[in-house]
Order: structure tokens, then C-alpha cells, then sequence
């Protein structure tokens, strides 16, 4: 079916959509038409509209505000324009579950004085539960009009203070990247400069991006720690780390830099490493955002007290 066609089917039909013509559509939406992401707004929306039409039996008022929000969103186009003089720095830290991210990112945010904020935000969760009953490609929807409802945050936070992000877009990127090629979808990841790791245009920038990574064996016990059966998850483990190693070369290509750490506060001064590289390299028509005032790394000392979490 022609894409003209479906559009059409999509916003001006009175009959309700099928599942079918809903992925058909979200299909054209895709990154270069084969990668499960959708790397705009306007895709973003598209298909969030599309599955407001088709109303599943779990579509709720809690649903209908998500995509009017995400409708109103303005991409953070203040964070956008501004010039590095007038805007503070922005933080992104991505990872795999269990290595540490809420403490690193609380931690982060409290040393520099600014703001923490989550993609997607906590109070999304009963929705992001109703769009995980979809396909893959539809759930992914949900998880990038968070990511510009999150830009809108970003933006409004970055005026007054640094910015620290627990998971943005290349998150939803990578995972679905990730996913696609565990599922078959894919035959593996695309390679390193491909289009689809581009940060989409309509995304405000970031200054650093990092992703943690600790040792496999904290990361299980921590990981345990949270429940259920730990052999069970030992097992899941263990099968799949194929797809943890594809998880975090996907966030590399996207511009995250690997930190290795065992300490939250190994990760805080890997982190201010990184910013201070990046503003010794940058040019000046794209210097770093500012901090609210100069960081203070742990110290030697400081670091022997406390123990790998």
C-alpha cells in the first residue's frame, strides 16, 4: 500500500485502523525504512497518532495525555538555539540495568548543583506498561516521544543549571537496535557511521555522553539483589551476553564514551575527565555548556574509603 494512501487511511478515515495498516505505516516511519527507531518528531507523532486511532482496549485518558504532550512538545528548541555562553552543561548517562546509573546520575547531579532527570519520566510508567502489550516496533513509539518530552525538560533545566539525563535517545536507539538483531530482524549491527546512530536534528545536543560499565559479576549480584530466582537470572545472563557487548557498542557509535569503574565516585571523576577533555578540544563556535561553578573530584583518600557497590 502506497505511504500516501495509509496516511490518509490513518488521519481521515472514519473506520477504525488495523493492525496490520498500523504496522505497515509505522514500517515507513522507521529510520531508512528497515531500523525499528523513528529519528523525528514528526515520525514520533505519526505513529503515536496512528496507534491513538486504532484505540487498543488499554487506551486510557493517561494515553491521550501522553500524545497531546508529546504533540505540544517543542523539542527543546530553546536548548537548541542557545549559544554555549547562556546554557548549562548537559549530561547523559546510558547503561545496562544493574551497573549503577540512579547512583551515578543522583550522585552527578548533587556535586554539580543541578538537575536529574529520567527517560522516561517515572510518571509515564502506567503508560509505557500499556505500550509494552505492542509489537516492538510500536512500543518503540512510546520511548522516543519520551525522549522529546524529556527534551523539553532538558531545556527548561539547562537555563538555570548543569543538566545530568539517566537514559535519552540512545537508549531507545540502541535497544532497539539491539533487540532487532536478537529477534532476527537484523542480522547484526549496522555498521559504525550508518545513518541510523545519528543524534536526530530535532534533539537538542548533549556535551557529554558516557555509558558505565562495571564488572559482569557486580552487575549479576546487584542485578539479584533486585529479585527473583537468581539462578534463573544467572542463566539469562549468561545467554545473553552476546547482546550485552551489542548494547554497549551500539551506545559507542552513538557517541557515548565506554567509563569502566567500580565506584560511583570513580565514575564521577571519569565523567568531569571527559567534559574537560572535550572543552580543551572543542572549537569555539561549539564550546560546552557551563557549570553552575568549578567541580571538586574525590580524592585519593576520599576514593580508599568507600568499597565497589
Amino acid at each position: 500500500m502506497a505511504r500516501g494512501t495509509l496516511l490518509r487511511r490513518c488521519f481521515s478515515a472514519t473506520q477504525s485502523l488495523s493492525s496490520t495498516d498500523l504496522l505497515n505505516f509505522a514500517q515507513s516511519q522507521q529510520v531508512g525504512g528497515k531500523y525499528p527507531i523513528y529519528a523525528s518528531h514528526t515520525a514520533t507523532l505519526a505513529v503515536l497518532r496512528a496507534v491513538q486511532r486504532m484505540r487498543p482496549a488499554w487506551w486510557s485518558d493517561e494515553c491521550e495525555t501522553f500524545v497531546a504532550s508529546v504533540a505540544a512538545s517543542t523539542c527543546g528548541e530553546s536548548l537548541a538555539h542557545a549559544p554555549a555562553e547562556a546554557r548549562h552543561a548537559v549530561f547523559i548517562v546510558e547503561g545496562l540495568d544493574g551497573v549503577g546509573k540512579t547512583t551515578v546520575t543522583t550522585n552527578l547531579a548533587e556535586k554539580l548543583a543541578g538537575a536529574r532527570i529520567c527517560t522516561p519520566d517515572p510518571s509515564l510508567d502506567r503508560v509505557r506498561k500499556h505500550f509494552q502489550q505492542l509489537e516492538e516496533l510500536l512500543m518503540r513509539a512510546f520511548y522516543c516521544g519520551a525522549n522529546y518530552l524529556a527534551a523539553d525538560q532538558i531545556a527548561a533545566a539547562a537555563a538555570t543549571g548543569p543538566v545530568v539525563v539517566d537514559r535519552w535517545y540512545a537508549s531507545t536507539c540502541g535497544m532497539a537496535l539491539v533487540n532487532a538483531v536478537a529477534a532476527g530482524a537484523l542480522p547484526a549491527l549496522p555498521d559504525q557511521g550508518d545513518p541510523v546512530y545519528r543524534w536526530p536534528s530535532d534533539l537538542p545536543p548533549f556535551d557529554v555522553a558516557v555509558v558505565l560499565d562495571v564488572d559482569e559479576d557486580i552487575r549479576a549480584k546487584r542485578m539479584a539483589k533486585r529479585g527473583g530466582d537468581p539462578k534463573k537470572h544467572e542463566a539469562k545472563l549468561a545467554a545473553s551476553r552476546k547482546m550485552r557487548e551489542d548494547v554497549l557498542e551500539a551506545y559507542c557509535r552513538m557517541g557515548c564514551e565506554r567509563v569502566e569503574a567500580q565506584t560511583y565516585m570513580q565514575f564521577f571523576n571519569s565523567i568531569l575527565d571527559i567534559y574537560d577533555r572535550r572543552g580543551a578540544e572543542a572549537p569555539s563556535a561549539r564550546l560546552l555548556g557551563k557549570l553552575k561553578e568549578p567541580a571538586t573530584r574525590y580524592t585519593a583518600d576520599e576514593l580508599r574509603t568507600i568499597t565497589p557497590y
